[in-house]
């Protein structure tokens, strides 16, 4: 029975061999031959950072003892700084390097520079301990004195007049119902 089974297992063995190789009726053509490993590209080096920061402004200028003054602006902490020239900003990488009067420009360590921001002519409130007084407002128009015209008509269709006189006030169309007393 050994040798019986043992046939049995070479000839179920081959049989499964062959059928593996068997083409698939049901595949594609282009499904039996073998694909190509995809190709992963690397990723690309990312971009260098630059070393500017697009929050400082150039806000103003001036000369005093034949030295140059620079107001920086930083957006992103809502502060000012007055600089000169070779005078680095705190905390930060930046130092002026150059000023030209005549474009208004400055030049700033790692090559850029900062044009002056024009004024868009708004004045600012400036805080002080000082109240600040209201603009006058004009007075209500009061009525004259003396004696008050009557515009209610009386139950005749009457309006008393200043100096006693009466006027007629058209009635509208609706009648009245009749009051009785």
């Amino acid at each position: 029975m050994n040798t019986k089974s043992g046939i049995y297992l070479l000839f179920l063995g081959l049989a499964i061999s062959i059928s593996q190789s068997v083409a698939n009726p049901f595949l594609r053509p282009d499904q039996l031959q073998a694909k190509p490993p995809p190709v992963i590209k690397p990723a690309p080096p990312p971009p260098k950072p630059i070393p500017r920061n697009s929050n400082i402004e150039f806000r103003g200028y001036y000369v005093f003892q034949g030295e140059w003054h620079f107001a920086l602006y930083d957006k992103s902490k809502n502060e000012g700084y007055w600089l000169r020239k070779g005078e680095a900003l705190e905390g930060q990488q930046i130092r002026v390097e150059n000023f030209q009067p005549e474009t208004e420009t400055i030049e700033l360590s790692g090559g850029w520079s900062l044009s002056l921001i024009k004024s868009d002519g708004k004045v600012l409130p400036v805080p002080s301990s000082r109240p600040v007084a209201k603009a006058a407002t004009t007075p209500k128009p009061t009525p004259p004195k003396g004696n008050p015209v009557n515009t209610k008509p009386t139950s005749s269709g009457l309006v008393k007049l200043p100096g006693g006189a009466t006027m007629g006030v058209p009635r509208s169309g609706i009648p009245r119902p009749n009051r009785t007393r």
